[in-house]
């Protein structure tokens, strides 16, 4: 790994800590608490969350993710330092990637790029894309806009199938990540 990189998300990580105001509704403490949070190797969680990627995210050669520690070679998952960066990772990967350069706006399309039918079978695959449509509200299946509150739906959507458990992203969470994902 790259200690640049951690170096850098450190930094990151430090000024979100330091600079008042920036968190809107998150103390000081809040920012600190949320920054400590790994769940790295926690044999009685989730996969995602062992590896503090809660979006199952793999490695696709092209995006450097700040506070990647490695890839789970057993599975092929990225693996984060703290559940802030996974969190932030799939953030990104949904706002910036999907919903921005790739203009995707259907969660079949969405759900269809993260978990093809080649990965699992067509029953599994519209299971998820039915979880996904009732879990955002958005009924037709098509995905509004790229707002915050449509990123958080679909980001936190993704996480709670993922991990088999709803909940996974806090509110504070995402709000903190979604600041780490500004940077």
């Amino acid at each position: 790994m790259n200690k640049s990189i951690l170096i850098v998300g450190a930094v990151v990580v430090f000024l979100l800590i330091a600079t008042p105001g920036k968190a809107g509704s998150l103390s000081e403490s809040d920012k600190d608490a949320l920054a400590a949070i790994s769940y790295l190797d926690r044999v009685d969680l989730p996969l995602g969350m062992r590896n503090n990627n809660p979006g199952n995210l793999r490695p696709d050669g092209v995006s450097n993710w700040q506070g990647l520690i490695g890839i789970d070679s057993k599975n092929n998952f990225l693996r984060f330092g703290a559940f802030a960066w996974g969190v932030r990772a799939l953030i990104k990967q949904i706002r910036d990637a999907d919903l921005g350069r790739y203009g995707i706006r259907s969660i079949r399309s969405l759900i269809e790029k993260y978990s093809p039918v080649n990965d699992n079978s067509s029953p599994i695959v519209e299971s998820y894309i039915k979880y996904l449509i009732s879990h955002t509200g958005f009924n037709t299946g098509n995905i509004p806009d790229t707002s915050k509150e449509t990123v958080k739906k679909l980001v936190t959507g993704i996480a709670d199938h993922e991990n088999g458990r709803s909940g996974v992203i806090s509110n504070k969470m995402f709000e903190f990540s979604w600041l780490l994902s500004l940077t």
